[in-house]
């Protein structure tokens, strides 16, 4: 494939699952525009690495993966500047800006909070599986995870959400949709 035809196929991929890889690093990173620039990191290293999807799995798979590796990459280094951060006294706000709480209803604003509060390996396999829509294969898949750590994360994971959603004041019909 030369050169346009890819830049091509990169701006229809970033049409086509932007906004979902966008919410994804959102819920993970709890910070707007740090999402905004990995989901640019993203979509660099799926035209750089095109080469190397060798369609053993679905394209949105593929391109999940690159997500998920890019998130916890820079997790990872998150974690080794931590001391720094705290040594500086710069506390991030990680509350939604105006512009995006307006967009979420009340219903998604308990769900977004409740999700914060839920171990980090269960929040992506929530988002996965039961936000996204990825099989448990597919999750296993760009998680590096076996299927049964998949189901096992998704069991504890969905009992926390519906303890921090029981705290939150969300009645039992509310909860039923995220099982």
């Amino acid at each position: 494939m030369n050169r346009l035809d890819l830049e091509e196929q990169i701006s229809n991929w970033y049409e086509e699952f932007g906004n979902s890889i966008f919410t994804y690093i959102y819920f993970n990173t709890k910070d707007y525009y740090l999402a905004e620039d990995i989901l640019q990191e993203v979509f660099i290293k799926a035209y750089k690495n095109y080469g190397e999807f060798k369609e053993k799995s679905s394209l949105k798979t593929w391109i999940f993966t690159i997500t998920q590796n890019t998130t916890v990459d820079y997790l990872r280094k998150k974690n080794i500047f931590k001391y720094f951060k705290e040594l500086t006294f710069n506390i991030q706000d990680t509350q939604p800006l105006p512009d995006e709480v307006v967009q979420l209803n009340e219903n998604e604003m308990q769900l977004y909070y409740a999700l914060q509060k839920v171990k980090l390996d269960y929040r992506q396999v929530i988002l996965l599986r039961k936000i996204k829509g990825f099989s448990t294969k597919e999750t296993a898949s760009i998680l590096g995870w076996s299927e049964s750590k998949v189901k096992t994360n998704l069991k504890r994971g969905l009992e926390q959400l519906k303890e921090q959603l029981v705290r939150g004041g969300f009645n039992y019909e509310e909860i039923q949709r995220y099982k």
